[in-house]
């Protein structure tokens, strides 16, 4: 009769043991279900906290390199750009009158853009000084971030090419 007990206790310990290996397979297979890689389907990932931009918006693809355009006459409004980098979007404004650049600023900044993309602000507030008082794209690039200065040139030259008539 005391192998019966012993056998009896041994069956306890493996159905529990089988319980608990169901249950963490389960929890795994949670787990893997909803932070599992997705397949990308956006260029952007959409950010509960980002509005909409404007409707005025036109998004023209433009490279970088590619040659000034000449100041023209443009439509008057405010126009913008957009810069994708990694999991966020900056938006970049420019305002126009019928000749000139009147402003050109970042719109919609975040303060986690802030701390991942620290040189974007300053930068831009060099370049729209000197963008404005040369009236034109065809500035100096100034300072040790060409990089940055170029990434935002190429997104103020595609919202000044929908601002153009």
């Amino acid at each position: 009769m005391g192998g019966t007990k012993i056998f009896v206790l041994q069956m306890k310990q493996i159905r529990k043991v089988c319980v608990v290996a169901a249950a963490v397979l389960v929890a795994l297979l949670i787990v893997l279900f909803v932070f599992g890689a997705r397949p990308e389907t956006t260029t952007a990932p959409a950010s509960p906290a980002m509005p909409a931009p404007p409707a005025q918006r036109q998004q023209q693809p433009s490279g970088i390199g590619t040659p000034a355009a000449p100041m023209g006459s443009f439509t008057p409004g405010t126009y913008y750009s957009e810069i994708v980098l990694s999991n966020s979007t900056i938006v970049v404004s420019v305002e126009v009158s019928e000749n000139s650049i009147l402003n050109v600023s970042i719109s919609d900044a975040y303060e986690a853009q802030a701390v991942f993309y620290p040189l974007m602000q300053p930068t831009m507030d060099s370049l729209s000084a000197r963008i404005i008082e040369a009236q034109s794209l065809d500035i100096a690039r100034a300072g040790n971030h060409t990089y940055t200065q170029e990434v935002l040139i190429t997104a103020i030259r595609a919202a000044l090419d929908s601002a153009r008539r």
